[in-house]
């Protein structure tokens, strides 16, 4: 998978064109985080208000297939080049705590 040969991985001053037809976000990490952070974190945060409702324990205490529900529900909204998976997956995990 790789993004669209007129599209690159977003940035912030292209953000609007690196929405595909999917509407899904092409997304980079970068360090503990992402390029375009807080795009990536509300999404991430979106995700998880959406299927949980109560009180919000510490992120450590949800179960590991709580955690992959959300990350999947994540997926529905950004996509990734391959080699970024293990990066993404470790900072949205940081950023979801």
């Amino acid at each position: 998978m790789s993004p669209p040969a007129n599209r690159t991985p977003a940035t912030s001053s292209n953000i609007v064109d690196n929405v595909d037809n999917d509407n899904q976000i092409w997304i980079v990490p970068e360090g503990h985080g992402f390029v375009l952070q807080k795009v990536v974190i509300d999404g991430i945060t979106n995700c998880i208000r959406s299927k949980f409702e109560l009180v919000r324990p510490s992120w450590k205490k949800f179960l590991e297939s709580t955690r992959e529900m959300w990350f999947e529900e994540f997926k529905k909204k950004c996509k990734w080049l391959p080699h970024y998976n293990d990066a993404i997956w470790s900072n949205f995990n940081k950023r979801a705590s």
